[in-house]
């Protein structure tokens, strides 16, 4: 997902957000062909959202887009809205009903060997998803955690913004997911909340799904607010040293 607007930051679309000459998406692609996950589908933003970014921002998607012709490019639909949910019925198109998939922010690059382990823990009927210990955000979603099971979820909405930390075996759980579609088709098109919440598995759990979380390396996995952005900075500068490795 590589299209929003990124209104919060205030630095329009933050996958565009250029660092080192180089917009995050690149570090994001870079991340994933480095472990091995070769059939990509980006959602770049809508005709609206692109009409108002920089253009060099632009020319630098561009440049992507020429450099990777296996990767499938899509505009966002603007009927579809902002966030993730109408992606997973375009993705269908491309990677199949049954197949499961990451579900990946263009504005965070993570370690190739942490997306390889998250795919390697998937098991039938179960969700992988990431966990860290600090975010600042209006909305979070903390799962209590037994090993790395996943047993309950709360969700904390806040009038604005504050930080949020948690302790013990608890996690912040966000960005990645390794998923598939019959988690999205049975649970997800029926969340009463999924118009605010960004991952609500309450259901899914309930019926008997599992859901495993792994801890995150790298401890800012979105940008929203700009006291992040030099964690980020340096997280990126981290996996180009390593190769992301």
């Amino acid at each position: 997902m590589a299209g929003g607007r990124g209104t919060r930051l205030g630095m329009g679309t933050k996958s565009y957000i250029l660092y080192k000459n180089r917009v995050f998406l690149d570090y994001v692609i870079e991340s994933c062909l480095t472990a091995g996950i070769n059939n990509i589908v980006v959602f770049l933003p809508s005709k609206d959202i692109e009409a108002n970014l920089e253009k060099k921002k632009i020319d630098r998607v561009h440049e992507l887009i020429k450099r990777h012709s296996r990767i499938k490019w899509i505009q966002y639909p603007k009927e579809l809205g902002l966030g993730f949910r109408g992606a997973p019925n375009e993705v269908k198109k491309y990677l199949g009903q049954r197949k499961p998939f990451f579900l990946l922010c263009g504005q965070s690059p993570q370690s190739a060997s942490f997306l390889r382990k998250m795919g390697s823990l998937r098991k039938p009927n179960s969700i992988i998803l990431s966990g860290y210990k600090y975010r600042h955000d209006f909305f979070v979603s903390i799962a209590k955690t037994k090993g790395n099971k996943i047993i309950n979820f709360t969700n904390i909405e806040t009038i604005k913004p504050r930080d949020f930390r948690v302790k013990g075996n608890d996690y912040i759980a966000h960005m990645p997911y390794v998923w598939n579609f019959e988690y999205y088709d049975k649970i997800m098109k029926r969340d009463s909340l999924k118009s605010w919440v960004e991952f609500y598995p309450m259901d899914f759990m309930k019926e008997g799904g599992k859901c495993f979380l792994v801890e995150n390396p790298i401890s800012v996995s979105e940008v929203d607010y700009k006291k992040d952005l030099p964690r980020l900075f340096k997280s990126i500068d981290r996996l180009v040293k390593t190769k992301y490795c």
